[in-house]
């Protein structure tokens, strides 16, 4: 679309005469549009890397272990899973052409899309919280923000991801002044 703007208005320049009341904006709408409905494609697209990746066929089942809280977490995101599905049931079964920029009836469509979408990273954002509740050791907070960040493709739940690596590495820097400090109290005992 930018390359075809560039390419008009050069032409513009270059033949004079009744080209200079013609406004590009009104040339171009249709490509913009065009291009904003393909933009929003690739929105439902990622939404499907983030939410929808065969969980059962991949090794994050392994990592969350056969305890409770593990099977809770598999489980919240297989509804997660299935959230993000009955979305993308509802985009196939629209009544018109997803790719025609004269309906407008995308528009709310496709609100509606991305509210269900920012439903599901918040979400997804509480089973990562909850996963993490407890961790004790940072060998165990390691492993399973492994997963997450396995499963973790879009911006919002890579900075859900980073504020628990956070979390876990103040957990390190509290066990390492710990064992200085025992450390130290140690060697003045010697």
């Amino acid at each position: 679309g930018q390359a075809w703007k560039q390419l008009f208005v050069q032409q513009k320049t270059l033949i004079r005469g009744g080209w200079d009341e013609v406004d590009p904006s009104s040339v171009f709408a249709q490509i913009d549009a065009f291009m904003q409905r393909c933009r929003d494609l690739c929105t439902v697209c990622h939404g499907q890397l983030q939410f929808c990746r065969s969980i059962a066929s991949s090794d994050i089942l392994k990592s969350f272990g056969g305890s409770l809280k593990g099977n809770a977490t598999i489980k919240s995101l297989y509804e997660i899973e299935d959230g993000f599905l009955k979305h993308v049931e509802r985009l196939k079964h629209l009544n018109y052409n997803i790719l025609d920029v004269n309906t407008t009836r995308w528009h709310e469509d496709y609100t509606i899309f991305k509210s269900g979408m920012k439903d599901l990273e918040v979400m997804m954002s509480n089973v990562i919280n909850t996963a993490c509740d407890g961790i004790s050791t940072i060998e165990d907070g390691i492993n399973l923000l492994s997963s997450f960040i396995e499963l973790s493709k879009t911006e919002s739940m890579k900075l859900s991801i980073e504020r628990k690596l956070s979390e876990i590495y103040q957990l390190s820097m509290q066990q390492t002044l710990s064992i200085k400090k025992d450390f130290d109290k140690y060697c003045k005992s010697q």
